[in-house]
């Protein structure tokens, strides 16, 4: 005499994964919900603009790289995103030095000796000073 013939149930699977519908007493469930909208297809495209100028301090950086893209023909679109590199934003901004007027201090000479390949003190010390604070070493 088995099992089935005492009268019980078969044992049931287990469930492995998330259920599809919010689970009873309003736990939400890990996927998304049917009424979902998916997201739109995206495109990431990485596009140079050649012709942009050298950048000097006081530069309208907005200015020119509208320039450029409109010579490049480009064509921005609405939710395009235009990057920059920080070097490009640092030189309009007028933040440019000239590593043979700085002095490297102790601090900065000891912490390039300990960068990989020898950093230049002077550049260390260029950064110490816009650094707030240093959090590891």
């Amino acid at each position: 005499m088995g099992a089935a013939d005492r009268g019980a149930r078969p044992a049931r699977a287990r469930r492995r994964h998330a259920p599809h519908h919010p689970r009873p007493g309003g736990t939400p469930c890990r996927r998304r919900p049917a009424c979902a909208r998916p997201a739109p297809p995206m495109t990431i495209a990485v596009i140079p603009i050649p012709g942009l100028p050298m950048v000097r301090p006081g530069d309208d950086l907005a200015a020119l790289l509208g320039d450029a893209i409109a010579e490049a023909r480009v064509g921005l679109k609405a939710r395009d995103v235009v990057a920059v590199c920080q070097k490009v934003v640092s030189k309009a901004e007028g933040s440019v030095v000239a590593l043979d007027d700085v002095v490297a201090s102790s601090f900065a000479e000891k912490l390039a000796a300990q960068t990989e390949g020898g950093k230049d003190p002077r550049a260390m010390e260029v950064v110490l000073r816009e650094t707030k604070r240093i959090v590891r070493m």
